[in-house]
């Protein structure tokens, strides 16, 4: 199992991610719906957890309104990456012997909540499996932010039945952010709550980040009119 563990990894890494980590059932206990794993895959044991880089050449030409198309056609690419990835590592862990599910990186939301795919929920919180296998940080906005590439990744999964031991969230002392809030005066849909906070328990661990606003926000920023906000 170990080797196979060492594998699955260094498949991941040579894959292009820029980071990778491995969480499992118990250290997702007690947390919110969407950590639990079970949900897509019933005997769920361990997700693997990854981030690929999106360019950041092309988000810093976006947020100036020099380029609008670049950012948007890495984006798309990006995701697609990511969960071309999670589909060829869960078929390779099942040809191993147990059974796999890819989590599609973006743009696929729950039908069985009251307000269907506008709640925008995921089966799966990508953002949850992150920090509790040591992908990433939470940062004040919500996002994960990697040590490496800060909050532009694109966040990939693979949940399965392996046992796989699992790698330790990053310590907290070396999370950079600082609460400056340049990712609310930048974020032009106005999603996060400048005063209130949320905190997660995830397998004994709490996580805190600024609460969000309905997500049909982020409706306006997918939808393009970010070219209105100053």
């Amino acid at each position: 199992m170990e080797n196979l563990r060492k594998i699955v990894l260094e498949q991941v890494k040579l894959g292009g991610a820029c980071a990778v980590g491995i969480t499992t059932s118990e250290m997702l206990a007690g947390g919110p719906e969407s950590t639990d794993i079970s949900r897509v895959l019933p005997g769920a044991k361990s997700a693997v957890s990854f981030a690929y880089a999106l360019d950041t050449e092309s988000i810093l030409r976006f947020l100036s309104k020099k380029d609008r198309r670049a950012h948007e056609l890495n984006n798309i690419a990006v995701n697609n990456i990511a969960s071309g990835a999670a589909l060829n590592l869960a078929g390779f862990i099942e040809m191993k012997g147990y059974r796999s599910v890819p989590i599609i990186a973006n743009n696929y939301y729950r039908t069985d909540t009251p307000g269907g795919m506008l709640d925008m929920l995921p089966d799966i919180s990508q953002r949850y499996l992150a920090v509790r296998s040591g992908v990433g940080y939470f940062g004040l906005s919500g996002n994960v932010i990697t040590p490496a590439e800060g909050a532009a990744v694109i966040l990939g999964a693979v949940v399965n039945t392996a046992n796989f031991q699992p790698t330790e969230p990053l310590p907290p002392e070396g999370n950079y952010c600082d609460g400056c809030r340049l990712c609310m005066a930048s974020c032009a849909s106005g999603l996060m709550d400048s005063e209130a906070e949320t905190t997660v328990n995830i397998g004994g661990t709490e996580f805190t980040h600024s609460r969000r606003k309905s997500y049909l926000r982020c409706e306006y920023v997918c939808g393009g009119f970010t070219g209105l906000h100053p």
